[in-house]
């Protein structure tokens, strides 16, 4: 009886050991899946004149080429849910790894399109990179980052949304409306508006470098009109476009930016 009982004594040893070698391994497994180096990729595609986009780490933005095409660098726990062509519209997403974070790292994802190529919706979203759309024209841009910078330059567009949680806006270009808005980065807007821009952040600082009809600004943080201090409020003009720009905090800037 007592050899018996030692029999499944020892068996049972043998099984809690089994089971521990299995959750090292595991973990070990999970370990190496994330050291293992980026998901790369590249790929030809279908013309299209609409693009929506939207991933987790990597930097976003277009480039111009010979086709249309799309290229990538991910992180081993970032996977691809979506790449697709479909009725004129790019679609490309991605999901996350729930036990890994995005980590502002220099992965990319680079959509390149013919230098002829005439785009309608352009709608770039990242959680940790940064989004950049440079020289080109379209209809409507809609770009985001959680923590990356938002970079607009040389850019045409009838309607443009930007935004950020604690990245900066950088907004340079030709547009008739412009919406942008970040909770602690500063904002940017130099150029041409032609119908309205409203401009709004919590704590960062805004700065407007565009021509005006009526304009407003507020913030408990001040208010320069080319560097001279106005108070927390300034009421200009009339008429388009009509520009309202608002901080709780951070310092407003209209006209020339104080060096």
């Amino acid at each position: 009886m007592n050899q018996n009982f030692r029999k499944v004594i020892s068996a049972a040893g043998l099984l809690c050991l089994c089971l521990l070698l299995v959750g090292c391994g595991q973990e070990a497994a999970d370990q190496q899946a994330e050291e293992s180096g980026d998901r790369r990729g590249e790929h030809k595609l279908d013309p299209f004149t609409s693009i929506e986009l939207s991933v987790q780490a990597p930097h976003v933005h277009l480039e111009v080429g010979e086709e249309y095409s799309i290229r990538y660098s991910l992180h081993s726990r970032e996977t691809i849910k979506e790449l697709e062509v479909r009725d004129g519209v790019l679609h490309f997403s991605t999901g996350l790894d729930p036990k890994w974070k995005p980590d502002g790292s220099s992965h990319e994802v680079v959509v390149t399109i013919p230098e002829t190529a005439e785009l309608e919706r352009v709608e770039l979203r990242s959680t940790a990179g940064d989004v950049e759309l440079t020289d080109r024209t379209v209809d409507e841009g809609i770009l985001s980052s959680v923590s990356g910078n938002v970079s607009v330059r040389k850019l045409q567009s009838g309607r443009l949304e930007a935004s950020s949680t604690s990245g900066d806006l950088v907004l340079e270009g030709a547009f008739d409306t412009v919406k942008g808005h970040s909770v602690s980065g500063f904002i940017e807007l130099a150029g041409q508006v032609s119908a309205g821009a409203v401009l709004d952040t919590v704590s960062g600082e805004v700065r407007y470098e565009a021509p005006f009809g009526a304009l407003t600004a507020e913030s408990i943080g001040g208010v320069r009109l080319d560097g001279e201090k106005q108070g927390s409020r300034l009421s200009l003009g009339s008429g388009e476009p009509a520009v309202e720009l608002s901080s709780i905090s951070g310092t407003i800037f209209v006209g020339t930016a104080e060096e």
